[in-house]
């Protein structure tokens, strides 16, 4: 297997840890083989590619097939897991014909409806990012208060590590949210917030750290260029949806 592929196969498993973890997606046995890839305590890649491709995670699925699509690149090249989870150049170059693409793969994930429903509410441009799966469809069922808690505690937020507490195994972050504004538009603010810190993803914490949050946990440690990209595409969805 090539590395691109085994890179984005770890990130693929590190971002999908915690929606599993909380129940929403995969089955349980996922879990140990997703931590055992991201803690380098089993390297069995084409586990890992047979379990996210055919145990119960339809929506990073649909999305990531949805930038193999339009991009010709496979589905856990590092760039196309990138791109959805934290946003890079191929983001913009996978938006053409997003939309179709995406509907697409849905039709193939869920059958029965879900596609067609969901084509009604796609923007005229899609970023096909996690971001853009939290607000379009993770939380397209809630309204106001609930529908920024569901955002916020779903997306990969970009943050700053500012206090540790390692004995519990919590931080205290700044971290970036998205609040709903009075006119239905997203904006980009930030706020503290106590996190837990899950040692197989983020060894060696340290305050200053810039970190991505998902699902009230330190999901990486990024460096500087995928903070940037990060901010960058939580910023310009909010804006385009």
């Amino acid at each position: 297997m090539k590395e691109n592929i085994m890179d984005g196969l770890e990130n693929a498993a590190r971002f999908a840890i915690q929606p599993n973890m909380w129940g929403f997606c995969g089955e349980d046995a996922s879990q140990v083989i997703l931590r055992n890839l991201v803690s380098e305590k089993e390297l069995d890649y084409d586990l890992v590619r047979e379990t996210l491709c055919n145990h119960g995670f339809p929506h990073l699925n649909a999305f990531l097939r949805a930038i193999s699509q339009t991009s010709g690149l496979d589905m856990f090249d590092e760039h196309v897991v990138e791109s959805y989870w934290l946003g890079e150049d191929l983001t913009e170059i996978a938006a053409d014909n997003a939309g179709e693409a995406l509907v697409d793969q849905y039709e193939k994930q869920l059958p029965g409806g879900f596609a067609k429903g969901l084509e009604k509410q796609l923007p005229e441009k899609l970023y096909l990012t996690h971001l853009s799966q939290v607000i379009l469809i993770a939380a397209a069922d809630y309204e106001n208060a609930e529908k920024e808690n569901r955002i916020n505690n779903c997306m990969v937020a970009y943050g700053k590590v500012i206090a540790l507490d390692t004995n519990n195994a919590k931080a205290s972050v700044e971290r970036e949210i998205i609040n709903v504004k009075n006119d239905g538009k997203y904006e980009v603010n930030s706020r503290k917030q106590e996190v837990r810190i899950d040692p197989d993803l983020t060894h060696g914490l340290n305050i200053g750290n810039d970190i991505a949050v998902h699902l009230g946990y330190l999901a990486a440690k990024l460096t500087q260029n995928q903070s940037e990209r990060l901010r960058f595409w939580t910023r310009k969805v909010a804006e385009s949806i």
